[in-house]
């Protein structure tokens, strides 16, 4: 989606050069998906900001801080503008059809995006192929998922208990663990990991047959170290502790990368829990000293908290957080990692004068959906972390030397072993929030 994104702001800000010093700053943080950043700029300029750039500011806002229904409405509002051009329709119409894929109306959501399909197609020769191949994908999934009731969740009362406990993952000497579950989809009994890193749930083809999965005629791509081909596939029933969801789409893929040292890690994702069952959900909290995820009815976050989470392009989560002297960094929150994260090279001039940087005698290798990758890295101890105002240390985490193909606006990650250093972690996914409690 980042790049669809990209094509419509470039031709946004040339459009409104009254305004240029406002303006052109809107544009490049949407460029750029600096959605703190925007959010926090337009509620303090908002008298400077042309009307129509701050419509299309605000239903980003509304979509990357999981607020669908305002997004679909300002979408809305857009798509009728008579300001609005070929590629912002495709674009906008693209989120807006998330957004109402979101709120549960797959059927609405494939009815709308064909329209739209219908009324740029004499114009296909001017988009990007990609647009028209996202627009395609999406309608085929909407389709595909609009006879389900998707992650319809039974009811339970002010909480829902999840046992899990922490295995050992990997072949090295080093311990790294991860959170399993151990739950039933269709009946069948197996552990999954629960992945706050991951933007879809996961299954590996093998489990998927003999699980007795739902297979959609629908083939989509799964990003994660590269790109890999996946099948979209409906889990009729999900249970995992005292919770039990219906209708679960997963995605089913090859989860091995053909390297062994990083295959023994893979291994244990064979299913993975991801974004969406914790926007079902909504409130979370990972309970480390009673090791147990708890389904709660309502936050259990202060009201104070403001928003430190948002959405990517890519649909995993952003997480705002502190280093310093109050010097911001964005994480992805990934409880995938076993370690305690990495950051990227951009952070070197933050923390250089602070910490003392030794390049590592090894690379870094990284696993995930598409493959491994591999960067010569720092080794750097004792870096604070601040969230919400809760501070901790991470005793060690690698800085990497070169920057990352493509980091899709993160400074990098936090993993299990960092959250493991707060006694529980919540996440209030209407707020967009996620808080840590030390004590």
């Amino acid at each position: 989606m980042k790049k669809l994104i990209l094509s419509v702001i470039i031709s946004l800000t040339a459009a409104f050069s009254y305004a240029q010093s406002v303006d052109e700053k809107i544009g490049t943080m949407m460029n750029e998906g600096r959605w703190f950043e925007l959010r926090e700029f337009m509620e303090t300029n908002t008298d400077s900001i042309h009307p129509f750039l701050d419509l299309y500011g605000k239903a980003m806002i509304a979509h990357f801080f999981n607020q669908p229904t305002t997004a679909v409405e300002r979408c809305s509002d857009l798509l009728n503008s008579p300001q609005i051009d070929l590629a912002n329709v495709a674009s906008i119409g693209l989120l807006m059809c998330s957004d109402i894929s979101r709120l549960g109306d797959n059927g609405q959501a494939a009815l709308t995006l064909e329209a739209i399909d219908t009324s740029i197609k004499p114009y296909y020769e001017y988009l990007d192929s990609s647009i028209i191949k996202a627009i395609k994908t999406d309608i085929a999934k909407y389709k595909a998922l609009s006879t389900y009731n998707v992650c319809d969740i039974k009811p339970f009362d002010s909480k829902a208990i999840i046992p899990f406990t922490l295995v050992a993952v990997g072949a090295d000497s080093t311990r790294q663990e991860a959170i399993n579950i151990d739950g039933y989809i269709n009946g069948h009994a197996h552990g999954m990991t629960f992945d706050t890193g991951a933007g879809v749930n996961v299954i590996s083809d093998s489990l998927a047959i003999a699980m007795g999965l739902d297979f959609l005629n629908v083939d989509l791509t799964a990003g994660g170290i590269g790109l890999q081909s996946a099948r979209l596939a409906i889990a009729r029933e999900l249970t995992i502790g005292e919770l039990t969801i219906r209708n679960v789409p997963f995605y089913v893929m090859t989860l091995l990368s053909g390297n062994d040292e990083a295959d023994k890690y893979l291994s244990h994702f064979q299913i993975v829990i991801g974004r969406n069952i914790m926007e079902t959900i909504k409130f979370i909290t990972i309970d480390f000293a009673n090791k147990c995820i708890i389904a709660n009815s309502e936050s259990d976050i202060p009201a104070s908290i403001k928003p430190n989470l948002c959405l990517s392009n890519e649909g995993i989560y952003k997480l705002l957080c502190y280093t310093f002297e109050g010097i911001p960094m964005i994480l992805n929150p990934d409880t995938g990692d076993a370690f305690y994260g990495h950051l990227n090279s951009n952070m070197i001039p933050a923390i250089k004068n602070r910490l003392t940087l030794q390049l590592a005698a090894k690379n870094l290798r990284m696993a995930g959906a598409g493959g491994v990758a591999e960067s010569q890295y720092y080794e750097v101890t004792d870096l604070p972390l601040s969230i919400c105002g809760v501070s901790t240390t991470i005793p060690e985490i690698p800085v990497l030397a070169s920057a990352p193909t493509d980091n899709y606006g993160y400074d990098g990650r936090i993993g299990l072993a960092t959250f493991m250093l707060f006694r529980k972690v919540s996440f209030d996914l209407s707020r967009m929030i996620m808080y840590p409690t030390l004590h």
